[in-house]
C-alpha cells in the first residue's frame, strides 16, 4: 500500500548508506540506488496538497485522495535518506532521485505532519480527521513513531525549532503511554526517534525510555 511504498524506498536509501560501511553490501550500493530511483517517480507523482489545506503549502503522499500521517512521515524520511551530495549518485540516476523544488516538498510534508498532532501529542491517522476533530479518538500503530523520527531528522537537517518541538510533543506522549501500559509491545520507530532526541538534548529521560523499550 501507499505507506509501505514510501517505507520501502526509504529502506533502499538506508541500504545504500549501509553499503558504504558493511563489507558484504559494498558491491550492491548502486543497485539499491537504481531500484530506489525507479520508485521515486511514483512518489513525485503522488505528492499533492491534502484536502483541507487552507494555507496552500501542505504536501502529502496521496492515495485515493487520502492523506495518512504514516505516508507523509515515510516520504519525508525517503527524501532525507537520499545521499546528501547528489554528485555521489550516478548521473543517469540523479534526475530521478532529485528534482527542483525538493526543499519545498519536504517542508510541506513536515507542515502536514504538524497539523496531524493533537494537543495531547497523539497522532491522527488521516489529515481529514485532523481538520475535523480536536482530539485523536484512536491512535494508529507505528505512525506516531514514524512521524517523530521524520520530524527529528528534519530538524537535524534544517535546525528549524518547529520540527523539534513537534517531535518532542510526540515523544512525551509515547513515553507516558509506555510507562503506564508496559504490556504494550514497543515500536522500533519510537525507539529510533527517542535516541535521536537524546543525542540533541542529552535529556536522559529519552535514553532511559528507549532503553526500557529495547530491553522489553
Amino acid at each position: 500500500n501507499i505507506v509501505r511504498h514510501a517505507g520501502s524506498v526509504y529502506g533502499l536509501f538506508e541500504m545504500y548508506e549501509l553499503s558504504k560501511y558493511e563489507a558484504p553490501l559494498k558491491d550492491d550500493g548502486v543497485m539499491y540506488l537504481d531500484k530506489a530511483s525507479r520508485a521515486m517517480g511514483f512518489i513525485y507523482d503522488a505528492l499533492k496538497a491534502p484536502n483541507g489545506d487552507e494555507v496552500g503549502d501542505r504536501i502529502c503522499l496521496l492515495h485515493r485522495n487520502r492523506c495518512e500521517s504514516g505516508s507523509a512521515a515515510l516520504t519525508l524520511l525517503t527524501f532525507l535518506g537520499r545521499p546528501l551530495d547528489p554528485n555521489e549518485v550516478p548521473e543517469q540516476l540523479r534526475r530521478e532521485i532529485y528534482r527542483k523544488g525538493d526543499d519545498k516538498l519536504m517542508e510541506g510534508l513536515a507542515l502536514t505532519m504538524v497539523d496531524m498532532i493533537d494537543g495531547n501529542g497523539k497522532v491522527f491517522r488521516r489529515y481529514s480527521e485532523a481538520k475535523k476533530l480536536d482530539r485523536v479518538k484512536k491512535e494508529p500503530l507505528y505512525y506516531p513513531g514514524e512521524m517523530m523520527l521524520a520530524l527529528v531528522r528534519y530538524y537535524e537537517r534544517t535546525q528549524d525549532e518547529r520540527w523539534l518541538a513537534a517531535a518532542r510533543k510526540i515523544a512525551e506522549r509515547q513515553m507516558k503511554w509506555y510507562k503506564r501500559d508496559r504490556f504494550i509491545v514497543p515500536d522500533h520507530w519510537v525507539m529510533q526517534g527517542l535516541y535521536r532526541l537524546w543525542a540533541i538534548d542529552k535529556n536522559d529521560a529519552y535514553a532511559d525510555a528507549a532503553y526500557a523499550m529495547a530491553t522489553h
